[in-house]
């Protein structure tokens, strides 16, 4: 094993560079399943230098597609002013089955951007999938899951930047600072909350995921679970030791990260 260790060595890099997905959970679970069809609110950002929100959704169906259109409901606080337009996906407005936008869907996996104008926290609207022609009487299903919320919300998670951390290539053993730092912006009508994180691996096959778990650091800065909106900043960092490299082989490494504000 030193061997081998030291041949590695001797090419000069490790090649093994690690990448950071971060997604975010507020109080509730981002999706809902209606019939066959899944539809996940996939993320959720504050652009402050815009002051655009955007949402992007995502639907999919076991066949290609099972629903045809996407409706996402709004309150009358979304109106068209609100609405970038030429940054969403194409979309029409519609008061049936309820006031909303209707998005065709024409793939089995598809993904539907939303662009608000300002910053817009998460809550609980209606959402509709329509199987068939929504002029000659289609089937219906009808759910309720997150989006543009026009009243108050419990509590809401947003990347404000460094929606994109990563790692420079590992040389050898030490500690190595991720290349950008995250700015997370949590919005809440309580006092009390927590925020907390889970990992998830996409690692080349020989990897340990154990080892990999254990070598990455996620660092919050210190703040206070007040009411209102709160600015919370997030380091990496790898600290790896010589002996970590069994487990870590040359490849790449993408670690989703999921954040989780949630009341106490």
């Amino acid at each position: 094993m030193t061997s081998r260790r030291s041949r590695r060595r001797g090419t000069g890099r490790i090649l093994l560079s690690l990448a950071l997905v971060l997604l975010l959970v507020g109080g509730h679970v981002w999706g809902i399943d209606l019939g066959d069809v899944q539809v996940t609110l996939q993320s959720h950002r504050y652009y402050p230098t815009e002051d655009l929100t955007h949402f992007v959704y995502r639907v999919v169906s076991p066949s290609k597609p099972s629903a045809q259109f996407f409706v996402l409901g709004n309150g009358t606080c979304v109106t068209q002013d609100i609405v970038d337009a030429a940054a969403s996906s194409p979309f029409e407005w519609v008061d049936e089955p309820f006031r909303g936008l209707r998005f065709e869907s024409t793939k089995k996996n598809e993904k539907f951007d939303l662009w608000l104008v300002g910053q817009w926290n998460i809550g609980i609207v209606d959402v509709a999938l329509l199987l068939g022609d929504p002029d000659a009487d289609p089937e219906t299903l009808v759910g309720e899951m997150e989006g543009s919320h026009c009243g108050p919300v419990g509590i809401s998670i947003a990347v404000v930047s460094g929606g994109n951390p990563s790692f420079p290539a590992i040389d050898g053993p030490g500690t190595f600072a991720g290349v950008e730092t995250t700015l997370l912006r949590v919005t809440s009508s309580t006092l009390g909350w927590t925020v907390s994180h889970a990992l998830e691996f996409d690692i080349p096959a020989s990897a340990w995921q154990e080892t990999v778990a254990r070598v990455l650091e996620v660092l919050y800065d210190a703040y206070e679970p007040s009411d209102g909106t709160t600015d919370i900043g997030v380091s990496y960092a790898l600290v790896v030791n010589e002996e970590d490299f069994i487990g870590l082989p040359e490849g790449e490494y993408v670690i989703s990260i999921t954040f989780t504000a949630a009341e106490n």
